[in-house]
């Protein structure tokens, strides 16, 4: 089970270090489309982080709509 916390602020670090120019974009959506958007984003920036790092960490789709859910319900 992943510390959702954790993993959020990781999130975080991670945009606002690779891609902040879509930082805001891409977390802090407000439509459908948007929110949409920005997981399928997330979710192959994540895949492609993970490739060329080689961390070896990995989260799936699903994990991804909860750790957004999770993001909005928070604010």
């Amino acid at each position: 089970m992943y510390d959702w916390g954790e993993t959020l602020i990781n999130l975080e670090k991670f945009y606002s270090t690779f891609f902040p120019e879509d930082f805001d974009r891409k977390l802090f959506a407000s439509t459908k489309d948007e929110i949409e958007w920005g997981l399928k984003e997330t979710y192959k920036s994540f895949l492609k982080f993970a490739e060329i790092s080689g961390q070896g960490w990995w989260i799936t789709a699903e994990d991804m709509i909860v750790l957004v859910q999770r993001h909005f319900n928070a604010y």
